[in-house]
């Protein structure tokens, strides 16, 4: 016999929920029964069930812009790299962070998750350094850059680095980002 506990959760939460549950044809049980054994599947498997939401969110608005998982090797050796590439990444940047801004999805958060295996460095709470890369990181650096641009946060590059700086400050993001990735 499965015992029960009352827990409490806001009533515009609840009245949230039962829209969303009656227009997918579900009970509010089922449907925080389901939520909740996700939640807890991959919690067991150490990631922070709120943060993969959040990473969640971000693929799905990604894959509007056709962003694909690829492996960093498969494309390691086998793209040319060139001027016009990383200005190319650099514009196509610019706009999904115009997009992502409209979407209030969080710029800070878009750039950590893109630039994850990239060597960047914190400059007080609310900068970060990219290091110097060579290979294709470049095009994904570029990528970030113009996000970040079109997105509103402040690019200052010189001839090797670049700094971003965000709009709040970076130990809420590196918190967020050691509380566990979600991919």
């Amino acid at each position: 016999m499965t015992g029960r506990r009352n827990v409490a959760i806001d009533v515009s939460i609840v009245s949230e929920l039962k829209n969303i549950v009656a227009k997918k044809g579900m009970s509010l049980t089922s449907y925080l029964r389901s939520l909740l054994t996700e939640a807890l599947r991959l919690e067991a498997k150490g990631l922070h069930a709120p943060k993969a939401l959040k990473d969640a969110e971000l693929v799905y608005v990604l894959r509007n812009f056709k962003f694909i998982l690829i492996p960093l090797e498969v494309v390691e050796n086998n793209i040319r790299i060139d001027e016009e590439l990383l200005k190319n990444s650099r514009e196509y940047g610019i706009r999904i962070g115009k997009v992502l801004k409209e979407l209030g999805i969080d710029i800070s958060e878009t750039i950590d998750y893109l630039l994850h295996d990239v060597p960047t460095t914190p400059l007080g709470k609310d900068k970060i350094i990219i290091l110097p890369t060579q290979g294709t990181s470049r095009v994904l650096i570029e990528l970030a850059k113009g996000i970040a641009e079109g997105g509103g946060l402040k690019v200052s590059e010189t001839p090797h680095t670049a700094v971003i700086e965000f709009n709040k400050s970076l130990e809420q993001t590196q918190q967020r980002k050691t509380s566990g990735r979600s991919f």
